[in-house]
């Protein structure tokens, strides 16, 4: 329903351009205006308008990988780096809690995960992910090129100053790109798992890494979980590109003063409502890198509009260049809602809150 009003208000305002009410009547004694119409063609520069690439990054927990709950000794545990599972006998033995269907990849280097610690010994897995929701904001290009065509319909002359309403329909080309890095956080869970004394030989054996253990056959490892969970700031780095192009068109409606300046010149004033109706395509690749653990790259593209409400106030100075031909320049401020085009889990924002132009044109009144 949204789509279906905005798309009526934008017919009503192209309606406008052609249809408004005849100039009125001068008062008695008062010369009437020959040239109460007049339309212009511009050409515009677009400022301040700039992009924000949202919700960048993210690596969830690979495919089957689900450390499970942070308590219990009878659970399903599966880890980027090895597992600790449910076996034949339930994970109960007499007063012990502990499986032989285990599992683990390293036990030498800096990133062994076999601990001796206060006469103990444990076996550390481990679940790393990164939420994501980076962002790149305020990516522009200044100036952005484009076009307009005003009609102007005076409805009133006072002699120091006149008054009408106008109309204007614009386009501007709009694309931007964006290669800048980022870094994301990571959350890493560490679960270690005691390795059970045997009395007989008065150790904690561990089999040598990497070891896959079966459900009913081999070493014991306790099944209960010492889970701590830490937080890796930037730890994710976040590569690729990011592209977003969009037609930009402008349709303001509004009501004008007109300031005579000797015979040949005048300043204009003008506000009222503005609409943008936005046409956009996205596309991205990234690549999510975290250490020991493979990159994930993904990508994704697609196109989007929508049609967005908003106000301008203006300023244009003109000057004759004969009987019915003129120039002018100006410049106008717009306000209009920001525009969301999301795609694949990613977002773009299109700030549209603070736009400036800067035109000059010619103008045919009549």
């Amino acid at each position: 329903m949204k789509r279906i009003s905005k798309t009526s208000a934008a017919l009503v305002a192209g309606t406008v351009l052609i249809n408004f009410a005849p100039a009125q009547t001068p008062p008695a004694g008062q010369a009437a205006s020959r040239d109460v119409n007049r339309f212009g063609v511009a050409y515009r520069m677009m400022f301040n308008v700039s992009v924000d690439f949202k919700d960048l990054g993210g690596y969830p927990l690979p495919a089957g990988v689900n450390p499970g709950p942070p308590t219990g000794f009878q659970a399903d545990r599966v880890y980027e780096d090895g597992y600790n599972r449910l076996d034949d006998n339930l994970n109960s033995y007499g007063d012990l809690h502990a499986t032989r269907y285990w599992g683990y990849d390293r036990d030498s280097g800096p990133n062994s995960q076999v601990i001796d610690t206060a006469g103990s010994r444990f076996v550390e897995m481990h679940a790393t992910s990164s939420e994501g929701g980076e962002s790149s904001k305020g990516i522009a290009e200044d100036p952005q090129h484009g076009f307009e065509i005003t009609y102007n319909r005076e409805l009133q002359d006072r002699e120091a100053w006149r008054w009408g309403l106008e109309a204007a329909m614009g386009y501007t080309p709009f694309g931007v790109d964006d290669n800048r890095p980022r870094a994301g956080d990571v959350t890493r869970l560490s679960d270690r798992f005691e390795v059970p004394l045997d009395e007989e030989t008065g150790t904690r054996y561990v089999p040598p890494a990497p070891y896959r253990g079966a459900q009913s056959e081999g070493p014991l490892l306790g099944s209960e979980p010492m889970r701590t969970i830490s937080t890796i700031v930037g730890g994710a780095a976040v590569t690729g590109k990011r592209d977003f192009s969009a037609d930009i068109f402008g349709f303001r409606l509004g009501p004008y003063l007109e300031f005579p300046l000797g015979k040949q010149g005048a300043i204009t004033l003008s506000g009222g409502l503005a609409l943008v109706f936005v046409s956009s395509d996205f596309s991205y690749t990234e690549t999510v890198a975290i250490a020991g653990l493979n990159p994930l790259t993904r990508s994704g593209s697609g196109s989007d509009s929508d049609l967005q409400l908003g106000g301008f106030v203006a300023g244009n100075f003109s000057c004759k260049l004969g009987e019915n031909w003129g120039a002018f320049a100006g410049a106008q401020f717009q306000s209009a809602e920001d525009y969301a085009h999301k795609e694949s889990g990613k977002k773009t924002i299109l700030r549209l809150g603070q736009t400036v132009f800067v035109s000059v044109g010619v103008n045919y009144s009549f």
